[in-house]
């Protein structure tokens, strides 16, 4: 279900930047979000990291009440050498160079808008008569 919703999230990112041409705040506020680390990709790689971690959260301590547990006797109380044996949520967001990656099509469309500002630009300029 959550691979669903991922590719859901992904299609209407890349929906929303067709819109792109009409407006290059369009694209720049993809490619912004991505660089600062608030886009769907970073999101969805944040989901999944804490996933991971939360499983093996889950399997450490049911495993440790698996051992400890004596029949029906669900009352089990497990020392701090447990608590130490699981390492802390450590998370490492996706590098620039990824992000950038992910934006592709933005950083396209930003280009083209450059382009044609800058042959806007210089026709314009060729139009000037300074006499």
């Amino acid at each position: 279900h959550f691979s669903a919703l991922y590719d859901n999230w992904r299609q209407q990112f890349q929906l929303h930047l067709l819109a792109s041409p009409i407006s290059p705040l369009i694209a720049t506020r993809g490619l912004s979000q991505s660089l600062a680390g608030t886009d769907v990709e970073h999101h969805i790689h944040f989901s999944q990291a804490a996933e991971m971690y939360r499983r093996e959260f889950i399997n450490r301590t049911s495993d440790e009440v698996t051992a400890i547990a004596k029949g029906n006797d669900w009352n089990v109380k497990s020392g701090a050498d447990l608590w130490k044996s699981i390492s802390s949520f450590d998370y490492h967001s996706p590098s620039v160079g990824k992000a950038l990656r992910t934006q592709a099509l933005a950083i396209a469309v930003l280009l083209a808008w450059l382009a044609a500002s800058v042959w806007f630009a210089r026709r314009s300029f060729a139009r000037l008569n300074f006499e």
